[in-house]
């Protein structure tokens, strides 16, 4: 592996963390108040009592709610991957590319841990957008009359944003033809840019209902973040498909047999290794018959 493949994903992750400590030292104060000024109007509103009792009551009801959200964030972005995957891998075959073939367990595979690993980062990600309602100037009025309004730009932000990924990624040269010879998904792209167009509309009619506005928000809440956790997936199913940016480039050298100049390592168990060269052959090589391997 290169210096440049190395130190790159190092810079950018840096670049990250101080986009967020920027963003934070930004927004730290007005957040702060916002939140405190929502707390202080929950505490003082007289159905708050009744809102404990509910949740005592039936609190095994909101788990099973917060779980089953979770589990759907999970869900959608395995579909993501693994519909993109498959007709990924199938595409490169079918253009004679290489393709890693002898995995034990393929990345697109379904497993209950990975499905609730998946929803968590995703309901991470999601909640880092709505983290901004409290930083809102809208919410220097009354907490919870605000909080609606609030909500807007979080949820058109991300709904827009799910939406620009897509685009961006399937419209791409790279992944253009891949779309363009699978009916399945061309029609799902259609229908998750359907859904995220809808879900703007509706939020912008019921902005100021105050009788169903918090109910639809909620809905379109659950909608636009299962619709950006596809999306996730599907990012993410493309790149596992493709060994160029997945895998590290290496030089195997062997004890005994043909050295491999230029291949693909895209995975290590106990007893051997497993590569793809540039002509698409895939090789499993003991390691016990490795002498060296170097990064290119």
């Amino acid at each position: 592996m290169s210096v440049k493949q190395r130190v790159l994903p190092i810079f950018l992750t840096l670049l990250f963390m101080l986009v967020v400590l920027w963003s934070f030292w930004q927004i730290g104060p007005q957040f702060v108040s916002n939140l405190g000024k929502l707390i202080d109007s929950i505490s003082a509103s007289p159905e708050l009592g009744s809102w404990i009792e509910d949740v005592k009551k039936n609190y095994q009801f909101y788990v099973f709610l917060f779980s089953l959200f979770v589990i759907l964030m999970g869900l959608t972005r395995w579909l993501g991957k693994w519909l993109w995957y498959q007709e990924q891998i199938s595409r490169r075959k079918k253009l004679k590319l290489p393709v890693p073939s002898l995995l034990t367990s393929a990345p697109s595979s379904f497993s209950y841990s990975s499905l609730f690993q998946g929803g968590l980062v995703g309901l991470a990600i999601v909640s880092w957008y709505f983290a901004f309602v409290f930083a809102s100037p809208a919410a220097d009025e009354d907490a919870l009359t605000a909080l609606p309004l609030a909500m807007f730009l979080p949820i058109v932000t991300l709904a827009i944003t799910s939406i620009q990924i897509l685009l961006g990624t399937i419209l791409s040269r790279q992944y253009f033809g891949t779309l363009i010879n699978s009916p399945i998904l061309i029609m799902s792209s259609i229908v998750l840019i359907g859904i995220g167009v809808i879900t703007f509309l509706i939020e912008s009619a019921f902005l100021r209902e105050e009788k169903f506005g918090a109910l639809v928000q909620i809905i379109i809440t659950v909608i636009v973040s299962l619709c950006y956790s596809y999306v996730y997936g599907v990012s993410e199913g493309l790149k596992a498909a493709d060994p160029e940016t997945t895998y590290p480039l290496v030089s195997v050298e062997v004890i005994q047999g043909t050295d491999f100049d230029e291949a693909w390592l895209y995975e290590r168990t106990d007893s051997d290794y497993r590569i793809v060269t540039k002509s698409g052959s895939n090789h499993i090589i003991p390691a016990s018959n490795v002498k060296q391997i170097k990064g290119l």
